[in-house]
């Protein structure tokens, strides 16, 4: 199972494509690529499709990742780092 973070950049990876080839295929800067695959930023849900589209798999695959994380307890967030309340 891939990591979240990694799930974009490794199909992109997988597709054979650098971050400026998918960028320059996308109209976008390599910065906003980047961001995205680093889950800084949320590309827009047709950006999201388009992805998909020419990396061969559903905008599903990254849906997940741009997600909050449910918060279980106080101090866990599942799925993340243990975070404490200040």
């Amino acid at each position: 199972l891939l990591a979240p973070v990694k799930k974009m950049a490794s199909y992109r990876e997988a597709a054979g494509l650098t971050q400026d080839e998918l960028a320059q295929r996308l109209g976008v800067t390599r910065k906003e690529l980047f961001e995205w695959e680093n889950l800084e930023k949320e590309p827009p849900r047709e950006m999201l499709e388009r992805i998909a589209e020419i990396l061969g798999c559903t905008p599903a695959d990254f849906a997940e990742a741009w997600k909050p994380p449910r918060l279980i307890s106080q101090n866990c967030i599942l799925g993340g780092a243990a975070a404490a309340k200040s």
